[in-house]
């Protein structure tokens, strides 16, 4: 998480990394400062636990791997289904978003879209009251901005198309790739769907459910949304 054991935000003052070597010895190894580092394979997970038929999924941070997930698999369902979507879609995957979201930022401006969604995780908060049920989670306001109307609408009708249920949040600190390219003048349109986590940037807790719900809803909403030409509501 993000808070240190006497409650206040972590700083780097809170962190250490314990090698058991010498200074020399890190040199020799490659490791110096701005060296990337990542759990061991064997920490990782995919765990999964709870009830057999309706199980929770851990691993480390799905944040942002399993948005990719996502996207991978709706492309595969486009493919498969031989769907022709309701409007000109690109699926795009962006650097950075952890860091200033300079990839979305970089890609918006650049593609001039009429509307953007972000496909991420939702974290379980105090403010957010979100549940690990297997429903899917979209953002309506967070801090940079408040999330496009109409297409909140739209993703809620495709939920409710697809069958699956759908939880919103409001995030007073955080803020995502779609409301940074909103912020900065990228998109008149954004959203944010995605799947609802707890742990948020540790060991990561999903309802296994939630991943098939999501592809649903996305499937759904790339065969309707008449786009942001037309008023359908």
């Amino acid at each position: 998480g993000h808070v240190s054991p006497n409650g206040q935000a972590m700083t780097w003052d809170d962190c250490f990394v314990m090698t058991g070597l010498s200074e020399p010895q890190l040199r020799d190894a490659g490791v110096h400062e701005g060296a990337a580092m990542v759990p061991i394979r064997a920490g990782r997970g995919p765990v999964l636990l709870g009830d057999p038929g309706d199980p929770l999924l851990a691993a480390w941070t799905f944040d942002d791997r399993m948005g990719v997930v996502t996207l991978l698999r709706l492309l595969e369902e486009i493919k498969r289904q031989q769907i022709v979507p309701a409007w000109p879609l690109t699926v795009a995957f962006t650097i950075h978003e952890e860091g200033g979201c300079f990839g979305a930022m970089g890609l918006a401006h650049r593609e001039k879209p009429a509307a953007f969604i972000a496909i991420d995780g939702c974290p379980v908060t105090a403010e957010s009251a979100l549940k690990l049920d297997g429903r899917p989670g979209m953002w309506v306001k967070d801090a940079k901005a408040c999330y496009s109307h109409a297409l909140i609408l739209a993703l809620s009708r495709a939920a409710e198309a697809a069958g699956v249920g759908l939880q919103r949040a409001v995030y007073n600190a955080a803020s995502s790739d779609a409301s940074a390219v909103y912020a900065s003048g990228g998109a008149p349109l954004v959203a944010f769907i995605g799947h609802v986590r707890e742990n948020s940037h540790g060991m990561e807790v999903a309802r296994l459910s939630v991943f098939d719900n999501l592809l649903r809803i996305l499937v759904e909403f790339a065969q309707t949304w008449p786009g942001p030409g037309v008023q359908p509501f």
